[in-house]
């Protein structure tokens, strides 16, 4: 528009002096002869060939000329004043495409980051993408014929037939539905056929639940019946867990990790923490799904955070220039250390020490068996033991049933410093409190302080109690995000062509570096610092990570002082909800079925007779 614009103003400029020039000259030429009438006569002829007008008006010659020497003007002021303010407005215009990724980034809930996603998909046309069903990483035509199966038998009153459509479809991974290259595509999701055809087999697992049946009857589909099914696809299919692994003062992101999954219906009820994620599995495990909100929240954290900070007025926070100040008699990488020394006893000891309590005051005295019984969520806390052979690492309802909850969440957190004051509690036979005897002259040791030969991962112990066979990783250690980036597949990240190459040569290195770690770990020569990026290293099975939204400014969070208001706790529970919304497509592909038939198992279940089922909660 403005390239046509400054064409018309040009040819109107080099009119208006092809007009004055000629004027001028017939001007001229008039004096000579002393006619003064003669002026606007010549004036009209000059114009008259670019203006085809009648040379004989002067008048409206006149008016005319006038005319257009304000048409000029006007052109020219918008030259030099409007058109370089509106190309200064066009420059900094964002597209579409721009506003859509900005509404996304500054979401606060997943209602707003849904409809960003689906606006950015409409700009770059991934909704074609989602609406078409053929694809390289699965067999569209096994889920659409299986779709118009199950849409045509549930029409039909025809419960033999959903149940045989049932049975035959107990993987997770039908056809490669939950190819993590289905879910980079698109941000809103993933193809529209397989939300749909996930959405149809939970509504058919709620259809049989609820269908009402006869006590027995060998000719129809009976109570018992009902009961085999939901028990036998549950057993078949298997079940999913939560894993809140780490994070120290990032530990609150798991909160968001909790509640972005818990507000759409996706939270396994199998929650594992290990270290700072134990004590938030611990909140979310003691709470019923009425009161878990206001815990998801940060409600209460911040409270405790600003009467602890009360009634420390003597602390001073720290930031990066005073640690690399140098002290009297020392270089600055002494300074350095001697600084960073101090900095972990005398603020990141009591930040662990503060949500220890809080836990604690929280929780009570409630052990693992209790809190099962009360809310009907699995924790599972891990601890890191050295010592005597055969002590449970994994503590739950089954392994500890009347160990303190609180007892072994602060010994999950475990350091260098603190472990020869932890100590793990249980209730005896009268309900006192009393040491564990099972933990009399085991040794607590720092999981970076752990071999690789001496770990055993408790991951495999979740898979044998609770028929566990897909992991949801919520990685909240900041020192091990660089690394799981370049193999964590998020949903809603489009890759260039272009970019493919440097992605899996930048994990074909970390693969590399990571076994070479593990090869000085399993000789005893890796050092202590190094161990970190070795916990959890192999999960055996279908898993999925999910990694908050920290930058490289938040790692200066951990040379602050504790946040001093709930908005600072908020700020992280809302870091850790924006890392699981791409993921929640992804999610709900992976456990609708499961937790349908979860539900549907749990509506059954007062109609068996006992005995049925012993051993499964």
């Amino acid at each position: 528009m403005s390239i046509l614009f400054t064409s018309i103003l040009l040819s109107c400029w080099d009119l208006f002096f092809t007009i004055l020039a000629a004027l001028v000259d017939n001007v001229r030429t008039c004096c000579k002869h002393g006619l003064a009438a003669a002026v606007i006569a010549a004036a009209a002829a000059a114009a008259a060939p670019a203006l085809q007008i009648l040379p004989h008006n002067p008048v409206s010659l006149c008016s005319r000329f006038l005319f257009i020497s304000l048409f000029v003007l006007v052109y020219f002021t918008y030259v030099v004043w409007c058109l370089p303010q509106k190309l200064y407005t066009w420059w900094l215009a964002k597209s579409p495409g721009d506003l859509a990724r900005k509404r996304i980034a500054t979401a606060e809930s997943f209602e707003e980051w849904e409809a960003g996603a689906i606006s950015l998909d409409e700009v770059l046309g991934n909704d074609v993408w989602r609406e078409s069903y053929p694809s390289l990483h699965y067999d569209h035509h096994v889920i659409k014929r299986r779709l118009q199966s199950l849409i045509r038998a549930k029409n039909n009153n025809d419960i033999w037939v959903i149940v045989h459509l049932i049975r035959s479809g107990l993987v997770r991974n039908l056809v490669n539905i939950t190819s993590p290259q289905l879910y980079d595509c698109a941000y809103s999701g993933t193809k529209v056929l397989i939300e749909e055809y996930i959405s149809e087999v939970g509504l058919a697992i709620e259809y049989i639940a609820a269908l009402e049946t006869v006590p027995r009857d060998p000719k129809a589909f009976d109570s018992q019946d009902k009961l085999r099914l939901l028990y036998d696809t549950r057993q078949a299919f298997g079940r999913s867990a939560l894993i809140l692994q780490g994070g120290a003062v990032y530990g609150t992101c798991h909160l968001g990790v909790v509640k972005a999954l818990f507000l759409r219906g996706l939270l396994p009820r199998i929650i594992t923490g290990t270290a700072t994620g134990a004590l938030v599995a611990a909140l979310v495990a003691v709470h019923k799904d009425d009161d878990l909100i206001p815990v998801l929240n940060g409600e209460g954290i911040d409270e405790a955070v600003s009467d602890r900070l009360s009634k420390q007025k003597h602390f001073k926070g720290w930031n990066i220039l005073s640690l690399l100040a140098r002290d009297n008699g020392y270089g600055r990488l002494p300074s350095l250390i001697r600084r960073t020394e101090e900095y972990i006893r005398e603020s990141y000891f009591p930040d662990l020490k503060l949500l220890e309590e809080y836990v604690k005051s929280t929780v009570g005295e409630m052990t693992f068996e209790e809190a099962f019984a009360k809310t009907k969520r699995c924790l599972n806390i891990t601890i890191p033991t050295a010592g005597r052979a055969g002590t449970p690492n994994l503590l739950n309802y089954l392994t500890a049933p009347n160990v303190l909850i609180w007892s072994a969440a602060a010994a999950s957190n475990v350091s260098s410093a603190t472990s020869s004051r932890v100590t793990l509690y249980c209730k005896d036979e009268t309900g006192a409190i009393v040491p564990w005897p099972d933990a009399k002259g085991l040794l607590f040791r720092s999981w970076r302080e752990l071999g690789y030969n001496e770990r055993e991962c408790p991951v495999s112990r979740l898979s044998e109690l609770f028929n566990v066979n897909h992991f949801i990783i919520a990685q909240a250690r900041p020192f091990r995000v660089p690394i799981y980036l370049p193999e964590v597949e998020r949903p809603g990240k489009v890759v260039s062509r272009r970019g493919v190459l440097l992605e899996q040569t930048c994990r074909v290195i970390n693969l590399e570096i990571r076994h070479r770690l593990r090869q000085l770990d399993s000789l005893g020569l890796l050092p202590t610092p190094l161990r970190r990026l070795l916990i959890y290293e192999d999960i055996e099975g279908p898993h999925m990570t999910i990694l908050p939204e920290l930058g490289w400014m938040d790692l200066s969070k951990v040379f602050k002082p504790p946040p001093r208001a709930g908005e600072e706790i908020r700020r992280w529970i809302l870091k850790g909800e924006r890392g699981t919304w791409p993921a929640i497509a992804a999610v709900r592909v992976r456990c609708t079925v499961e937790f349908a038939l979860e539900k549907g198992y749990q509506v059954v279940k007062p109609q068996s007779k006992p005995g049925f089922g012993v051993g499964d909660e």
